[in-house]
């Protein structure tokens, strides 16, 4: 594998976090009330995206699913240090089950935005931000 595979791998894990964060956030403004430091907007996003890979994880662990640690930091890592024979024998472990990781990360990026969105009424109707 090469470097760009994990980096998309990264970024899929941390997009949730952004979701989350920019379905709180009021779209009715056009122009942004606030602007955080792009590193800033990225640790928190990052945090939030632990956060929600962390409650997805639990949710199918509760469901009977299986999630290999070990088949994930390969990917992260790009399989570096990795036999071609044991690269290519995880990668079929990972392959074999392409609708189960689809269905991961939709759900997941579905309940990211309706948190946010869930979060934002909530704030708004109780005037929690007051």
């Amino acid at each position: 594998m090469d470097f760009a595979f994990p980096a998309l791998l990264i970024f899929l894990l941390a997009l949730p976090g952004m979701i989350l964060r920019y379905s709180y956030r009021d779209w009715g403004w056009k122009i942004p009330v606030y602007r955080l430091p792009i590193g800033e907007e990225v640790a928190k996003s990052i945090f939030a995206a632990a956060l929600l890979n962390i409650v997805a994880c639990l949710i199918a662990f509760g469901f009977g699913y299986r999630i290999n640690f070990g088949n994930v930091l390969v990917l992260l890592t790009g399989g570096f240090d990795l036999g071609s024979q044991i690269l290519s024998q995880r990668l079929g472990q990972i392959t074999r089950h392409p609708l189960g990781i689809a269905l991961y990360f939709v759900l997941l990026y579905g309940g990211a935005a309706a948190f946010g969105l869930s979060g934002r009424l909530i704030v708004r109707k109780f005037q929690l931000d007051l």
